[in-house]
């Protein structure tokens, strides 16, 4: 019983994480935000630069736990300084943004399925909207 509540918790917990991330990249379509971008996006005040930093910290570490997001820093006068929070393929999942460089990719063990390929003829009608595209299909008759 006491795993499972365990179990229960970091569920919630990862819902918790998903939501801030919906949360941060919901003002912007690109797929990093500056600090401030964050501050914002979550009705921080700016006028209290050190305890937005302590509140991103504690927010950053959930969202890198469960690997929605990865971070970039610069040096300066050997001291970090957060640049860029950027969405991972698993978070642009959970914000709900498709991932575009991985759309298309198919098993090669597998036949695809009939919405797999009207999926695939979609995406390729948006992107050449020059070209007739026909998709048919039929059933075989058994021959014996």
């Amino acid at each position: 019983m006491l795993y499972d509540r365990y179990r229960m918790t970091k569920l919630l917990k990862h819902s918790t994480a998903i939501l801030q991330t919906i949360e941060l990249f919901s003002r912007t379509s690109e797929e990093s935000i500056t600090p401030q971008q964050a501050y914002e996006a979550a009705g921080r005040s700016l006028y209290n630069p050190s305890r937005n930093k302590v509140w991103l910290r504690d927010r950053l570490t959930d969202l890198r736990k469960y690997g929605l997001i990865e971070t970039t820093y610069s040096l300066s006068k050997g001291q970090r300084k957060l640049e860029r929070i950027l969405l991972t393929t698993r978070g642009k999942e959970a914000v709900g943004r498709k991932n575009t460089t991985n759309t298309a990719r198919l098993d090669e063990d597998r036949a695809p399925t009939w919405e797999e390929l009207t999926d695939m003829v979609k995406r390729y009608r948006r992107v050449n909207p020059d070209q007739t595209i026909k998709l048919e299909s039929s059933l075989k008759e058994d021959i014996m």
